[in-house]
This record gives structure tokens, sequence and C-alpha cells, in this order.
């Protein structure tokens, strides 16, 4: 019986050689294409160490231009291993992201976990965000009857002086306006530092650094449910 140690390093090298394909030209790797017979006949029985020495990366980079073959063929085939890794239970995965999961907000879960668990860590961050952002725009909307994004909607939004969103009871109060006006800037910091830039390629993101995003998209929503909105 294999161990969840065992297991989950496989799934990691899995992980990493589909990655590792992806960035191949579609040129170089045509020829290869007994591979969706062999796992549409083996894919239940098929190991994540059989894998790795069907596809040696030293055997495609020898294949030459067949770019048709390679789209029609094997990548199919790469995102129906990604789709398997997704829909794996977390417990295999990492047990330590059991807690986490469980103490995210349901709509970053939603739009966030698939994503993380098949390894795609910058875009599980960009769909959180994502998610916050629309949220807040649909608040200010039926609000106010504008329709606002990014930066300029947070700002607005959460401003100290006309709050479209109140996140404390006593504006009145220093205390008041330092809670309005810091998650102002945490709510717009995180719109233009961290979902902007994925959004023009600019941010990559490692599985640690898309845990700490992810709690904070959490946090923020949990603020606006804590207020009621």
């Amino acid at each position: 019986m294999v161990g969840k140690k065992s297991l989950k390093k496989s799934i990691e090298q899995l992980r990493e050689r589909i990655l590792n394909l992806k960035e191949l030209d579609s040129s170089i790797i045509a020829q290869y294409l007994n591979l969706e017979s062999q796992y549409k006949k083996n894919l239940p029985q098929i190991s994540f160490k059989d894998f790795n020495q069907i596809t040696p990366l030293s055997r495609l980079e020898r294949f030459g231009n067949h770019r048709i073959a390679y789209e029609r063929r094997f990548n199919p085939i790469l995102n129906l291993l990604e789709h398997m890794i997704s829909n794996f239970p977390e417990e295999i995965i990492d047990e330590e992201l059991i807690f986490f999961w469980k103490s995210m907000d349901k709509n970053i879960i939603a739009v966030s976990k698939k994503l993380f668990n098949g390894g795609h860590y910058a875009d599980s961050v960009f769909a959180a965000f994502k998610e916050v952002n629309n949220r807040v725009k649909h608040i200010t909307k039926n609000i106010t009857g504008r329709e606002l994004d990014g930066k300029n909607l947070m700002l607005t939004t959460f401003s100290i002086n006309k709050p479209v969103i109140i996140l404390d009871d006593n504006l009145s109060s220093q205390i008041g306006k330092d809670i309005q006006e810091g998650y102002m800037h945490i709510f717009a910091g995180s719109i233009q530092g961290i979902r902007n830039p994925k959004a023009h390629d600019n941010l990559k993101i490692d599985k640690k650094k898309a845990v700490q995003f992810l709690s904070l998209a959490s946090l923020l929503m949990d603020k606006l449910n804590e207020r009621g909105y």
C-alpha cells in the first residue's frame, strides 16, 4: 500500500512534469502520438512512476514539427491529468491544507480551490481577488447606481468621508476612522498590487505565496460578511 508521503511526492512530481511539458514548444512533441492510446486503455491502472518513464523530456526533445498532432492529441491528455490532480482529496495532496480551506470564505473556495489544487497558484489568486472586486462592485452599484472598478472602486467605496460600505459603527471616533481608512488601503492595495499585475501576467506565485494571498482575500470577504454586506 502506498503511503501518503510517497503518494504526495508522486503527485508533486507529476504536476511538475505536466508544467514542464506544457512549457515545451508543441512542435517538438507531436510524434509522441501513442501516448493517447496508452492512457485511454490504462489510465485507471497506470502509476505516476510509469508516467515519468513514459515521458522523459530527453525523448520528447528529439521530435520534430507536428504542431497540429500535438494540439489534438497530447494537450487533452495533460488537461485530463491536471483534472485528476485537482480532484484528489486535499488530505492526500497536503494535510496542512485541511485547516486552511476550512477557515476560508466559501466564495473564495468556490473560485480558487480547484485551481489551487491543480497547481495553478497564480490563477487561483487572481480568481480570489477578482471575486473580492466583484463583490464590492456589486454592493456599490446596488447602493449608488455607479459602476466602478479596481483601485478607484475601493477608494470610493471605503472612503472615510462618504463611505458606501461602513466598516465601523463609530466613524466619528479616531479608532473608527483608522479602521475605515486602513481597510480602504488594504482593499485598494490588494487590487492594485496583486490582482492587476496578475491580469497582465507580471506576477509569479508559488504555493506558499498563494496560501498567503488567498488568506488575505478571504479576510477581506470575511470583513464584508461581518458587516452584513
